[in-house]
């Protein structure tokens, strides 16, 4: 018995040894934080980096122009019919010149209206025609006829203007001629008649190099 209440009266010194230990602790940690002064905290510095100086803007490109002016006479939606059914594609028929004698027409077709327009630009500069002209005008008559269109071509004064409609001013304008009178005779249609104006020029050509 004697041992046991020895054993709890050393326990319950080092109990008091320990508490007065951590009392001791807190106290010099509160001395210390009295002792010290309170330090401002210094404001951040924000760095900023340096930038280049700029080299001035070049002078603007000039535009290139094109060698040659583009007009759509037509689009249309065109089907083929196949074993699953119909499939559906674009055409278009394009007539290009550079207002100076060069002249073409061409016929594209694609799924979209960008790809057919492309084609048709594509193939029009493959058969281009150096149209001879007399000043602004043609130096005489011509006919020229296409399947069922048929196209009459006058030359006229200067400052008539053109007198056509249609297709036949599309390639006569681009061609390069300002002053000249013009008649379809067959079909209205679109393609036929720009054809059959293109051979008329084409034909004048030919015959102006054969009377030189």
């Amino acid at each position: 018995m004697d041992e046991n209440k020895e054993k709890k009266i050393e326990d319950n010194k080092k109990d008091d040894e320990l508490i007065s230990n951590n009392d001791a602790e807190k106290t010099s940690k509160k001395e210390e934080n009295q002792e010290k002064p309170e330090q401002k905290e210094k404001p951040e510095i924000k760095k900023f980096r340096t930038i280049a100086p700029t080299r001035p803007r070049r002078e603007s490109r000039q535009e290139i122009k094109k060698e040659f002016d583009e007009k759509v006479l037509e689009i249309s939606r065109v089907a083929r019919v196949v074993k699953g059914g119909r499939r559906f594609k674009f055409r278009a028929t394009v007539v290009i010149g550079n207002h100076n004698g060069k002249v073409g027409i061409g016929l594209g077709k694609g799924s979209e209206v960008t790809v057919a327009v492309s084609k048709a630009v594509a193939k029009a500069k493959k058969h281009m025609l150096e149209a001879k002209l007399y000043g602004s005008t043609i130096p005489f008559d011509i006919e020229s006829s296409f399947k069922s269109a048929k196209v009459l071509l006058k030359p006229a004064k200067k400052g008539t203007g053109i007198i056509a409609g249609g297709p036949v001013r599309a390639v006569v304008e681009l061609a390069g001629i300002s002053d000249i009178s013009s008649k379809m005779l067959g079909s209205s249609n679109k393609i036929n008649n720009a054809v059959a104006t293109f051979q008329a020029l084409e034909r004048l050509t030919k015959l102006t190099e054969l009377k030189k």
